[in-house]
């Protein structure tokens, strides 16, 4: 059950962390170029399909679950995200959002008979830095004043979520 707790924790952070980019990137998106916008969808769609079916497929196993679970969360945050940037946006979301889901199940597949717990001090490091990046695009997109609350609650939930992997248990056999 303890094992169970810990993908919780692990996919509240990384939606924290997700959430709270996007909700950065959703503030300024009217203050950016088009192209901004699909890319937007783009990475959104990618990094939160690939959170879910990589936090699906390592403690289950099941690469079907994680494969339409990540597809299916892609999709929920790629394809409102690229509409930002039109149609051609939202067909990147659309792309991103299936692509994310099916790379993530596949990793999570293929990370389980190593050092788990490894693997999700790296994936907390790559989600953190991926979702500040695309925040950094935002702010210098938008040429708006820089955040210091949110880039500091940021950066605190960033580095709680690097810190779960030393703290909870994240073997899977």
């Amino acid at each position: 059950m303890a094992l169970f707790y810990s993908y919780v924790a692990a996919f509240g952070f990384s939606l924290a962390i997700i959430l709270l980019s996007a909700a950065y990137a959703y503030k300024h998106y009217a203050k950016t170029s088009e192209m901004c916008c699909m890319m937007v969808g783009m990475a959104y769609g990618t990094v939160a399909g690939f959170a879910a079916g990589t936090l699906l497929v390592l403690p289950t196993g099941d690469y079907v679950l994680g494969m339409m679970g990540g597809t299916a969360l892609g999709l929920l945050v790629g394809v409102p995200m690229g509409r930002w940037g039109g149609a051609l946006g939202r067909m990147e979301g659309v792309m991103a959002g299936v692509m994310g889901g099916q790379m993530g199940a596949m990793v999570g597949l293929m990370v389980r008979p190593f050092d788990v717990t490894l693997f999700m001090a790296y994936y907390f490091a790559m989600l953190a830095l991926l979702m500040g990046e695309m925040a950094y695009v935002m702010y210098k997109s938008a040429k708006v004043s820089f955040p210091k609350r949110g880039a500091a609650l940021f950066a605190l939930i960033s580095l709680v979520a690097l810190a779960l992997p030393f703290f909870l248990d994240f073997s899977v056999f």
